[in-house]
């Protein structure tokens, strides 16, 4: 099995529903493999129910959320652990703080992978003009 890369990123957030304040370190997969893919769907599917027709669209939406980060997460801070993955949260800014931050390893990743293959490009093109010119 090939260990993904991961990036660690810090929240600080004031839950707008306790007023708690919520501080920690995250780590969370630069990409998702099949078997995580799998996982997450497997994850919502059991979130949402038997019927997922007759959940509510913010249940469908809280599924979706709570296993793209159970999905992501490698590492979080003892709290996230005591509070079932954010099943025991109340403080929806709080989730949606984590969310975010876990999509955009990915994101980040994907954008540093693609600049890296652009400068490579660009690297070529320029060893083949200076070879298509006229040598003297």
């Amino acid at each position: 099995m090939i260990k993904p890369k991961t990036s660690t990123f810090s929240i600080n957030v004031v839950g707008v529903t306790t007023g708690e304040k919520w501080t920690g370190d995250f780590t969370a997969k630069s990409y998702l493999s099949y078997r995580d893919i799998m996982a997450m769907d497997r994850y919502r599917r059991d979130l949402i129910g038997d019927k997922p027709e007759n959940a509510s669209i913010r249940a469908v939406n809280q599924s979706e959320v709570l296993s793209q980060i159970f999905a992501r997460l490698t590492k979080a801070p003892a709290w996230w652990g005591e509070h079932s993955q954010g099943l025991d949260c109340v403080d929806d800014n709080l989730i949606e703080e984590i969310f975010l931050a876990a999509v955009k390893v990915e994101t980040d990743e994907r954008e540093a992978i693609k600049k890296k293959g652009e400068a490579a490009q660009a690297s070529l093109r320029e060893t083949l003009k200076a070879e298509d010119a006229p040598k003297a």
